[in-house]
């Protein structure tokens, strides 16, 4: 699908007579520009932690550092692969998402199941797949684990809680610095009945009102009361990621 005529073009005076075939609705993904921000971040932590070592003689072990966030280099350059040139189109009857000139995902708005905003743009394709056991023991981890380094660890878990946060935060903060748009719940979710599903960034709040509009319409769905969550890696199932691969494997 070509990229062309991006901009949305302006709407009618009233708003419930646009004709999506004709002036669809487009909204660039630009979650891999965050990823690019978030591996400039995660590599600025790397120099910071091998400058305090080496000049200062501090006790953080800056190739430890170095390695675990080389991994996570890792799965931000294999997650950005979801969202190269990412664009989705919205039309009358139809919802298309584009990666890379390559259909990722396409169903009818009234079809859509559910749509949730997220902190996190990670979703579980380079994971291992969630069930019942891996739910419990996250939810188990998350709650336990910060408590207790706060009791034996305390400066420790505080410079994980602040690495979190630049890793996780920053660069979406740094994205949308000086935007009149969410900065948190930025990323979109939506997922129809017959398991497919995508998310994308909202870069405006242009993009936001429109996109506001056409769920009224379309999908009788209102965006604002949308649930917000840090990210729906555990609203996808085992069977949602092999409808969604087989779709991507037939086009």
């Amino acid at each position: 699908m070509e990229n062309e005529n991006l901009e949305n073009k302006p709407n009618v005076k009233k708003s419930n007579l646009r004709n999506y075939d004709e002036n669809p609705l487009i909204i660039v993904d630009n979650t891999e520009k965050v990823i690019k921000i978030s591996v400039i971040v995660i590599i600025c932590l790397i120099c910071l932690a091998v400058i305090k070592d080496f000049f200062f003689d501090g006790k953080i072990n800056s190739m430890q550092i170095a390695m675990c966030f080389t991994f996570v280099i890792l799965f931000r350059r294999a997650e950005a692969k979801l969202y190269k040139n990412a664009i989705v189109y919205f039309y009358n009857d139809k919802i298309i998402k584009v990666v890379d000139g390559k259909i990722f995902a396409e169903f009818e708005p009234k079809s859509i199941k559910k749509i949730t905003k997220t902190i996190s743009y990670s979703l579980p394709y380079f994971y291992p797949t969630p069930n019942g056991f891996t739910i419990k023991s996250a939810v188990v981890f998350l709650i336990i684990l910060p408590i207790l380094g706060l009791f034996m660890f305390p400066m420790a878990t505080i410079m994980i809680a602040v690495l979190t946060f630049l890793v996780l935060i920053l660069p979406q903060a740094i994205f949308h610095f000086g935007k009149n748009t969410e900065i948190l719940h930025d990323m979109i979710f939506i997922q129809s009945k017959n398991g497919l599903f995508f998310n994308f960034l909202l870069s405006s709040q242009d993009d936001y009102n429109e996109l506001k509009i056409y769920f009224k319409l379309k999908a009788n769905k209102n965006l604002d009361i949308a649930e917000k969550k840090i990210s729906v890696w555990f609203d996808i199932s085992e069977q949602d990621l092999k409808i969604q691969e087989q779709f991507i494997d037939r086009k």
